[in-house]
């Protein structure tokens, strides 16, 4: 996904569209640490479960929350990143999702 952020739902869309009409099996493998900046994630679910598409999803992650590390061009960690204010974004595992 070329933005920044969790789209879940976009993510999903995507790859149902992205799949022929021949009737072979489909899978989709979603791995996230199922925090979602779009919403409707049953829509798009929905959508690829009426299509014979299976989901299967990988949570990554911690459910208390870890800092997103930073790299540089090099894949040097350089840090971790942070909102507006400079404060150091955490993501957090929702298994639930």
């Amino acid at each position: 996904m070329p933005q920044p952020g969790t789209a879940i739902a976009s993510a999903i869309t995507m790859a149902v569209q992205s799949f022929d009409s021949a009737a072979t099996d489909k899978a989709i493998i979603v791995i996230t640490d199922g925090e979602d900046h779009e919403g409707d994630i049953d829509a798009a679910v929905d959508n690829a479960t009426e299509k014979d598409i299976k989901i299967y999803t990988i949570g990554l992650g911690s459910p208390d929350g870890v800092p997103i590390p930073v790299y540089d061009n090099r894949g040097n960690e350089t840090g971790f990143k942070q909102d507006n204010s400079g404060q150091t974004v955490l993501t957090k595992l929702n298994e639930s999702i």
